[in-house]
């Protein structure tokens, strides 16, 4: 059985950034490969395990890329497939609304005339 899994955002950095700025000796690490690898180790699973991170596509890449080891014949049988996106710091709004990816009226209209961005959900 393999697992794919589409991710992107390693933010988690900045809040050890954060901390060493206050004084506070904290190294924070990521790395998105964990996330399948786990995964696959949890469960003992020996097939492909791999993520994937192609910006808003990465959840549908890796949901073809599952189907594409299926449909071969040759290195899964089964496959997990899904995606991740964690908003997590502030970071990541400032770098959207800098580039003009987020709604201009904090509405998504996804394909819409009207459509000018997307709205991130935090959590």
């Amino acid at each position: 059985m393999g697992v794919f899994v589409g991710a992107m955002y390693e933010e988690y950095p900045l809040y050890g950034s954060e901390e060493q700025a206050k004084g506070n000796a904290l190294a924070l690490g990521s790395n998105l490969s964990a996330i399948a690898n786990r995964v696959s180790y949890f469960f003992n699973l020996t097939g492909p395990s791999l993520v994937v991170n192609t910006m808003c596509s990465s959840s549908l890449t890796s949901l073809h890329l599952a189907c594409q080891s299926i449909k071969s014949g040759g290195e899964c049988e089964l496959a997990i497939a899904g995606g991740v996106n964690l908003s997590i710091h502030p970071n990541k709004y400032l770098l959207l609304g800098q580039g003009n990816f987020a709604s201009s009226n904090g509405r998504c209209q996804s394909f819409g005339k009207d459509g000018d961005g997307y709205v991130p959900v935090r959590v």
